[in-house]
C-alpha cells in the first residue's frame, strides 16, 4: 500500500514538472514569435504555429499563399470571443504589413470585421497602459481611422491621464501622428502639451550613451532653455561619434543631420556647436554608400530649405557633401520621382551638377517615364536645363509631352510662361507655343499676374523679339502691358559712387537706363581705347532732364565703347558654380542684340563684400574680360 502511494506521487510530480516544462516552452516561442513581428515577413508571422487565434483566422481565409485582408477580416467574427489584447494588436500589425506592402489605402474601414476588432480594442481600454495606448494609435493612424471617432478618443484620453510615463520615442512618435491626425479638442490639446513634458523628460530619463535617443534628443533641443543641458547632450553626441562612430547607423546620423539642420533658433547653436554639425558630417561620410537615395532626398532638401531661407548657409552647406550624395544617388541607380524630387531641390537652391543632369537625361527624359510625368516635373526638368544652360537634350522626346494639345490644355498661362522662358534660355522657341500665350494676354489676365508673372512675360517678350526674329505670330497690346509692368529697379548708390571715382566723376556715368522695349540698365559708361573714359554731353539739356534715359538715344562715335554695368543679386547665380544661371543670362543676350552694346554683369552681393581697395580693381577686370580691346593702345 505505502509502495504503490509513492509511486503514484513520483508518477504525480512527474506529469506536473512535464506540464509545467511545456507550459514554459509555448509562452517563450509565443513571446519570441510576436517580438520578431516586426522583423519577419508577413507570411512568417502567417507561418507561427505560436499565434492563437490568429493562426486559425489565417487558415480559414488560406491567406498562406495570397495575402487578403478582406478573407482575414471574414473570418474575425468566428474567432473574436477568443481574442485578447495581444490577438486583436498582432492582427492589427499584419494587416498594417499587407497595407504598407501592398502601398494600397486601407478601405476596409466599413467591414464587418474591422468594426469587431474596433469593439473589442474599446472593451480594452480599461486595461490598456500607456505603451499600448501608443502602439494602437500608431496602427488605427496608419488604417486611417479618424481621430474623431470613440476609440481614437478614448485612446488618447490614455495618453492624457498618463503623459508623465511616457518616454522621448513615445513622444516622438505621437507628435509626428499628431500633427498628421484630424484636428480634435484632445488631440490639439496634446499637441500643445507634449512638447512642454520633453524639457522635463530629457533632463530625468534621456540615456547619454544611446546615440538613437540623443538623436531624438536633438531634434527636440529647440525646448530645452538650459544652457548646460543642451551643452551635455552636444558633447555626448561629439564623444561616442569620435570615440566609434563605425558602429552607428546611417539612419541614426542622418536624423542628426536633419535635426540640426532643422533647428527653429538657428542662430542660437550655430556658433557654439559647429563643431558637432562637422563631427556628425564626417561620420555620414564615411558611410554615404550606404545612403538610399530617399536618405539623400531628405538631407538635399533641408540643405535646400536652410539655403532658401539664408541660414546657416555655411553651417549646413557644403559642395563637396552635396556633390558625393548626387554621386551616390546615381550611383544607386534613383528613381524618377526621387530624380525629379531631387532635382527640384537643387533648383530652389540654383545649384548645378553636370553629372545629375546627365544622369537625369540618360535615365529618365525618355517616351515611356515622360508619358506618367506631369507638368510640375516638366517645369523642373526644364528649370534644370535652363539653369545650366544644358542642351544636349533629346528634345524629341521633350517636345511630343508639352507641344500636346491635351497637356498644354491642361496647364496654367503662368506654367506655359514659365515653359517658353526656360526654353529661350536654351535657345528653343516654338511658334505654337508662343501664339498660345499672346493670344491670351489681356487686362483680366495681367490684372490676375503676381510680379513675377509679368517679368517672365517681359523677358519673353523681349527675347522673342530680339533672338527669334523668325516669329511672325500675333503679340499682346504693348501698351496695355507696360501699364501693369511697373519698373521697380534700384541700382547701389555704392556701386555708381565707385564708377564714378573709377572714372574721373560723375560726368562719366549715367544711371537708370532702359531701352524702348523694357529693358532695365543700371549704369552705363563711355570709353575709348587704351582704357579712357568718355564724359557724357552734358550740355544737352534733354538728357538731363530726364529721370530715365534711354539706351537708344546715347550717342557716341565708333571708336568708342558703350558699356553697360547690370546688378544682379545673389540668387541669379548658381550657388556653387557663381555663373549667372540661364535665365539671367537670356536677359544680357537680349539687352545686348537689342542695343548693340555689350553688358557687363556684376553680382551686387559679392562685390559689396569686397574691401574697399578691391572694389574699382574688380569693376575694371570685368570691363577688360568683357572688351578686351579698350585696353588696345
Amino acid at each position: 500500500m505505502d509502495r504503490g502511494f509513492k509511486q503514484i506521487l513520483w508518477m504525480t510530480w512527474t506529469l506536473r514538472n512535464r506540464a509545467l516544462f511545456l507550459n514554459y516552452t509555448i509562452r517563450r516561442g509565443i513571446t519570441k514569435s510576436t517580438l520578431q513581428n516586426y522583423w519577419n515577413s508577413t507570411k512568417e508571422i502567417y507561418r507561427s504555429v505560436k499565434l492563437e487565434p490568429i493562426k486559425r483566422i489565417i487558415l480559414e481565409s488560406h491567406a498562406l499563399s495570397s495575402v487578403n485582408t478582406t478573407d482575414i477580416l471574414d473570418c474575425i467574427s468566428n474567432q473574436c470571443s477568443d481574442m485578447d489584447l495581444k490577438d486583436i494588436l498582432d492582427i492589427l500589425r499584419i494587416l498594417v504589413k499587407i497595407v504598407n506592402e501592398d502601398e494600397k489605402q486601407f478601405n476596409l474601414r466599413n467591414h464587418k470585421g474591422f468594426k469587431i476588432l474596433c469593439e473589442k480594442l474599446q472593451k480594452q481600454i480599461r486595461i490598456m497602459n500607456v505603451s499600448d495606448a501608443v502602439e494602437v494609435i500608431k496602427l488605427l493612424n496608419f488604417l486611417e481611422v479618424p481621430a474623431s471617432t470613440m476609440l481614437m478618443q478614448s485612446l488618447l484620453q490614455i495618453i492624457r491621464n498618463s503623459v508623465n510615463e511616457l518616454d522621448i520615442h513615445q513622444i516622438h512618435l505621437l507628435l509626428s501622428i499628431l500633427k498628421k491626425m484630424e484636428r480634435t479638442e484632445l488631440s490639439s490639446a496634446l499637441l500643445i502639451a507634449l512638447p512642454v513634458l520633453i524639457p522635463n523628460i530629457l533632463s530625468t530619463k534621456l540615456d547619454y550613451l544611446d546615440l538613437k535617443e540623443l538623436s531624438l534628443a536633438l531634434f527636440y533641443i529647440k525646448y530645452i532653455g538650459k544652457k548646460d543641458l543642451t551643452n551635455k547632450i552636444y558633447k555626448s553626441i561629439e564623444s561616442l561619434l569620435t570615440n566609434d562612430s563605425r558602429n552607428v547607423s546611417v539612419s541614426t546620423l542622418k536624423y542628426m543631420f536633419i535635426s540640426l539642420c532643422t533647428l527653429s533658433n538657428k542662430k542660437q547653436f550655430i556658433n557654439e556647436h559647429f563643431k558637432t554639425m562637422e563631427i556628425i558630417c564626417q561620420a555620414l561620410f564615411q558611410k554615404i554608400n550606404r545612403m538610399t537615395p530617399l536618405d539623400i532626398l531628405e538631407c538635399i532638401t533641408e540643405i535646400s530649405k536652410n539655403v532658401i531661407e539664408g541660414k546657416m548657409t555655411s553651417y549646413t552647406y557644403n559642395t563637396t557633401f552635396i556633390n558625393e550624395l548626387l554621386n551616390v544617388a546615381i550611383s544607386k541607380n534613383m528613381d524618377f520621382i526621387t530624380c525629379f524630387n531631387i532635382a527640384k531641390c537643387l533648383n530652389n537652391m540654383s545649384y548645378i551638377y553636370l553629372p545629375f543632369i546627365e544622369f537625369m537625361i540618360n535615365k529618365h527624359v525618355k517616351e515611356d517615364v515622360m508619358k506618367q510625368v506631369r507638368s510640375n516635373n516638366i517645369k523642373t526638368i526644364l528649370h534644370t536645363l535652363s539653369n545650366a544652360e544644358y542642351q544636349s537634350v533629346p528634345w524629341f522626346v521633350l517636345e511630343n509631352k508639352f507641344l500636346n494639345e491635351t497637356f498644354v490644355k491642361q496647364c496654367t498661362l503662368q506654367i506655359l510662361i514659365k515653359y517658353a522662358v526656360d526654353l529661350a534660355a536654351l535657345n528653343r522657341y516654338y511658334p505654337k507655343m508662343l501664339s498660345t500665350i499672346f493670344t491670351k494676354i489681356n487686362k483680366k489676365v495681367l490684372i490676375l499676374f503676381t510680379d513675377l508673372d509679368l517679368k517672365r512675360l517681359l523677358l519673353l517678350y523681349q527675347s522673342v523679339k530680339t533672338l527669334y526674329p523668325d516669329y511672325l505670330g500675333p503679340w499682346f497690346d504693348k501698351d496695355e502691358f507696360y501699364m501693369y509692368c511697373i519698373s521697380n529697379q534700384r541700382p547701389s548708390n555704392e556701386l555708381r559712387k565707385t564708377l564714378e571715382r573709377a572714372m574721373g566723376g560723375p560726368q562719366y556715368v549715367l544711371s537708370y537706363l532702359k531701352t524702348k522695349i523694357g529693358h532695365n540698365i543700371n549704369h552705363a559708361i563711355i570709353m575709348r581705347k587704351g582704357g579712357f573714359p568718355i564724359a557724357f554731353n552734358t550740355n544737352n539739356s534733354n538728357i538731363l532732364a530726364k529721370y530715365t534715359h534711354y539706351v537708344e538715344e546715347l550717342q557716341c562715335t565708333s571708336e568708342s565703347f558703350v558699356i553697360l554695368i547690370i546688378e544682379f543679386p545673389y540668387i541669379a547665380y548658381s550657388i556653387n558654380t557663381q555663373k549667372l544661371l540661364g535665365v539671367r543670362n537670356l536677359q544680357i543676350k537680349s539687352i545686348e542684340k537689342w542695343t548693340g552694346y555689350r553688358c557687363v554683369p556684376i553680382n551686387i552681393k559679392i562685390w559689396s563684400d569686397l574691401p574697399s581697395h578691391e572694389k574699382v580693381t574688380c569693376i575694371m577686370q570685368k570691363i577688360k574680360d568683357k572688351y578686351p580691346e579698350i585696353m588696345e593702345t
